[in-house]
């Protein structure tokens, strides 16, 4: 009997063998490294047809098999639409047109003047106080600071039924900066207006192009407010299954289903955090479904500097879309 039994015990040894050699290969593969070795933690270096390199040196994402897509619900822009937002800030005119698909309120009765502009393709607003926001300026304005402005836009907003319930203003960055050079040396540089923004959440992940931004001048004055984000249907359509964060990166590498190319010419690009997030297209464009992308965000080299960059990359393949 016991001869019998021989094979059977060493193929079962055998398979065992397969599934740690392949558990030890996927780690290998996640970590960029030989666990135990001194390439612990060492990128994964991926190179592309264009001879820019993506060095890989970010976690990988903990994702779910499927995700929702939604539908977008885009209002109706007629003049009466673009009235009822100009009104939410005391503005009054003449609706006229601004190039294609953007519908105009000019109020010239104030100095300085103000503007609203309202796109059709998405029902998404620019609201502006040009001199204020760009003003040119001698000396460094005096700005609130980013806690300050955070709470100016808040109020300001919530008291125009522009923030949905639970939004708040996370970021605060400097929107316009004026610079004076001599010699091709800066003498100076003032931070002259800023920019708070709030980010659209859909489903507990961010968005990217989604977002209600307050600019915010002299003495804390608003002096603009740009709003990105998408209505849409409150039930997904359908849920969808997406790609895994290792063919991502294999795709991102190939340059399939980059929604922005890489401008410039970099020689090596480190990739440092890896997310998802759903895309909401630029306030000119038209969007019936949004959908998720993988967020590769780090530092792109080339010509001996270096600048922050990110990519974003189709989730759901194009077949799906």
């Amino acid at each position: 009997m016991a001869k019998k039994s021989t094979p059977i015990l060493l193929l079962l040894a055998a398979l065992v063998i397969i599934v740690i050699v392949s558990i030890y290969l996927s780690s290998v593969y996640l970590s960029g490294g030989i666990p135990g070795s001194a390439n612990v933690g060492s990128p994964v270096i991926v190179s592309t047809g264009s001879g820019t390199v993506y060095r890989i040196s970010a976690p990988m994402p903990t994702v779910n098999e499927t995700y929702p897509v939604y539908r977008t619900v885009t209002p109706v822009v007629t003049e009466n639409y673009v009235r009822k937002i100009a009104k939410n800030f005391s503005l009054e005119g003449e609706v006229s047109t601004m190039g294609s698909g953007i519908l105009l309120i000019k109020d010239t009765a104030k100095e300085p003047e103000e503007r609203v502009e309202v796109f059709q393709n998405s029902g998404g607003f620019r609201y502006t106080i040009p001199d204020k926001m760009f003003p040119t300026v001698d000396h460094q304005p005096n700005l609130p600071s980013d806690d300050e402005a955070k709470v100016i836009a808040e109020t300001y907003c919530s008291g125009r039924g522009l923030l949905s319930e639970g939004e708040c203003f996370d970021n605060v960055s400097v929107c316009f900066r004026q610079g004076a050079w001599d010699a091709g040396k800066e003498i100076s540089s003032y931070n002259v207006t800023l920019a708070a923004q709030c980010r659209q959440t859909i489903d507990d992940l961010p968005t990217v192009g989604g977002t209600t931004t307050v600019y915010i001048g002299e003495a804390g004055e608003v002096v603009g407010v740009t709003k990105t984000s998408r209505e849409r249907e409150e039930n997904p359509v359908r849920y969808s299954s997406i790609i895994s964060p290792e063919q991502a990166i294999e795709e991102l590498a190939a340059g399939t289903d980059v929604i922005t190319p890489l401008g410039g010419n970099y020689d090596n690009v480190t990739i440092t955090n890896i997310s998802l997030a759903y895309w909401i297209e630029p306030l000119a464009s038209s969007q019936e479904y949004v959908y998720p992308v993988y967020v590769f965000s780090g530092t792109a080299e080339g010509k001996g500097e270096s600048y922050p960059v990110s990519r974003y990359l189709w989730a759901i393949p194009s077949a799906k879309r």
